[in-house]
């Protein structure tokens, strides 16, 4: 009988090893990536590669295992680093691998005029920014900021707008009372030389501002004129009914008027079908600081409104510099705004048609592509109302007082306006001196 060798038996008994399958082209491709994660700040720029990733808060990069040069930016730094991805891991850029890029921490706590809670969505410029509780982590440098109501509570409340300029580790506070009615700007205070501007050469009407420097404390300012769809609203909740409304050349209000017409006409309750958004006239003085009350605010000063005007520079005679051909932009047909006619055509001003005035307003904010928008963001302060400003004057026992900016304007330019009627040319926006600030 023929043996069998021994090794044979053995590999029989084990059985004879089999040859592993080679990796698939995907799977070994598979091995040579690994992923590159970011637990930094929002808004942060990320490129990696040269290649644009977006903005922080991103999900994980799958690349390949290699060294990679990563770019990080905010609007005020920017870094660059090797970075080596591991196959098949997770590497991570957090904050202490960037301490070059510093940050700020913004807390907002924001209420209603009853003093009810408010969530709030931060925006950095256009870019939304995550935050935990009105708690917001923002990159170190100059920026605008806009904080804007959420939530059932925030119906048609405005947004609260301030330039910061935020320090590294620094965090900043703003307790802030989000009201019905237009949007607000913080202007910070400072030293300002009040007063037609030092380069004026014509012989300047009456101002109740007489040229010297002054220091204004930190206020808020509404961005727009107060418009008839937003002063409808306090009509609406019966608050702003106060004080006499007899209106002149009623055929230009944006109101519906009842009762006689001319200076007898009484303010109606109903807006003209198309003009909701146009600024509210035909609101005499009363009236306009019943609205800003009812808001918790009231009417701004002389002193406030030239520091507007001007965007809080004493060298400035508009509110986007000096370039006196920018007032064309109003429908001032004149080479120079010390030259304004008394009224304007093209839209921006009334016109005298046989026997009515008609002013031809134009919606809010019309020209924030940049024209007559001051460095700050106010919107209409050199172009359409002229505006009421808080400020009396006894003229032969009569109360006057000032209605400024409009397509009049050149730094102050005003006329007296008596306390009682109401009027087309003029409008109004709100103040308030700021709060919570630290």
């Amino acid at each position: 009988m023929r043996q069998v060798p021994a090794v044979a038996v053995a590999m029989l008994l084990l059985g004879c090893p089999q040859s592993q399958p080679e990796p698939s082209a995907a799977e070994s491709e598979a091995s040579q990536v690994g992923s590159l994660s970011f637990e930094l700040p929002p808004g942060v720029a990320v490129f990696v590669d040269g290649q644009d990733r977006g903005l922080t808060p991103i999900s994980a990069l799958e690349l390949s295992a290699s060294s990679h040069r990563v770019v990080l930016k905010t609007a005020c730094d920017e870094i660059e680093q090797s970075v080596a991805v591991q196959p098949q891991a997770e590497t991570t850029i957090d904050r202490s691998s960037v301490s070059a890029l510093g940050f700020a921490t913004l807390v907002v706590e924001a209420k209603t005029i009853r003093d009810k809670p408010l969530e709030v969505k931060l925006h950095l410029g256009e870019t939304e920014v995550p935050g935990d509780g009105g708690r917001f982590e923002i990159p170190a440098c100059p920026a605008r900021i806009r904080i804007e109501p959420t939530g059932v509570s925030a119906y048609n409340l405005g947004s609260f707008i301030e330039d910061i300029e935020p320090k590294a580790t620094e965090t900043l506070t703003r307790k802030l009372i989000l009201r019905p009615g237009p949007d607000v700007v913080r202007l910070h205070g400072g030293s300002f030389r009040q007063g037609p501007h030092p380069n004026d050469d014509f012989e300047h009407p009456r101002t109740p501002l007489e040229p010297k420097r002054v220091v204004l404390e930190t206020f808020d300012m509404d961005k727009t004129e107060v418009t008839a769809r937003q002063y409808m609203e306090c009509l609406g909740e019966r608050m702003c009914e106060k004080g006499p409304s007899h209106v002149r050349y009623t055929d230009s209000c944006v109101f519906q008027l009842s009762g006689l017409h001319g200076a007898d006409a009484e303010f109606g309750r109903r807006m003209l079908e198309g003009k909701e958004d146009l600024p509210a006239n035909c609101v005499n003085i009363v009236a306009a600081k019943t609205y800003c009350e009812w808001r918790g605010m009231r009417l701004p000063t002389p002193l406030e409104f030239d520091y507007a005007f001007r965007s809080t520079k004493s060298e400035y005679a508009f509110p986007w510099g000096n370039d006196e051909s920018q007032c064309r932009a109003f429908g001032v047909d004149e080479p120079a705004c010390v030259k304004l006619l008394e009224f304007h055509r093209a839209g921006r001003g009334p016109t005298y048609e046989g026997q009515e005035w008609r002013y031809n307003s134009q919606p809010a904010c019309s020209f924030a592509d940049g024209r007559g928008v001051s460095e700050q963001g106010l919107c209409d302060l050199a172009g359409n109302l002229l505006e009421f400003a808080l400020f009396e004057e006894d003229l032969g026992n009569q109360k006057k007082h000032y209605a400024l900016g409009g397509v009049r304007a050149r730094n102050m330019r005003s006329f007296m306006i008596g306390s009682l009627p109401g009027d087309p040319r003029i409008g109004f926006r709100c103040v308030a001196s700021a709060e919570g600030v630290q």
